[in-house]
């Protein structure tokens, strides 16, 4: 006998037939995907203002700059003279001058470089062994060739044609060791060794 079932009641199970599936019909209460609202996201994090952490980086930044900023004008401004010795030395090889005369404006050049590096006078009373010493001992980077130094710390002080012809045979080599000693010396003073020639008085009883 066949069961009567209210219009939308579900079927007892074991009861549907062969080839008489029921239809599924969507709920009617309203829920359906165009009546949903659209999915709003979070607005953006904003970078401003800036973190306190952010801010301390920026600081030390503009610190380390600054503090950079002030070496460099100091550096270039304490060496200055190296660039302008030389220039001069690059106007003295322009020069026509005698083989003497070149090589005492050569010493002249370095003894005035020293004088401005070292703030003393020491440099320019230093003459001959000592000098030459001086010249070692504040640029021992480079190579120190024994004519040149001979040429620079006793040349000065001899003549003759002989001479005229060992500044000339020496005329590169010293305008390159110039050149090195201007741009590699040490700017913290080296005192010269000399030797003690003054004697100890003898033991008192």
């Amino acid at each position: 006998m066949p069961v009567n079932l209210p219009t939308g009641a579900p079927l007892p199970p074991g009861n549907i037939a062969p080839g008489n599936s029921p239809m599924l019909t969507p709920p009617s209460d309203g829920n359906s995907l165009s009546e949903l609202k659209d999915i709003h996201l979070p607005e953006p994090i904003s970078w401003w203002p800036l973190a306190p952490g952010w801010w301390i980086l920026a600081a030390v930044v503009v610190i380390a700059l600054i503090g950079t900023g002030i070496w460099l004008y100091r550096y270039k401004q304490r060496n200055a003279y190296r660039h302008e010795a030389q220039q001069a030395l690059a106007l003295l090889e322009q020069l026509s001058l005698e083989p003497q005369l070149w090589l005492q404006q050569l010493n002249l050049l370095l003894k005035r470089a020293a004088h401005t590096a070292y703030e003393n006078e020491v440099s320019a009373k230093l003459n001959g062994a000592a000098w030459r010493d001086f010249l070692i001992q504040q640029a021992p980077r480079i190579t120190h060739p024994d004519d040149a130094l001979r040429l620079l710390s006793e040349g000065i002080y001899q003549s003759g044609e002989s001479l005229n012809t060992d500044i000339e045979a020496q005329r590169t080599a010293l305008q390159t060791y110039v050149s090195q000693w201007l741009q590699k010396h040490e700017r913290q003073l080296v005192p010269v060794e000399r030797e003690n020639t003054e004697s100890t008085g003898g033991q008192s009883c």
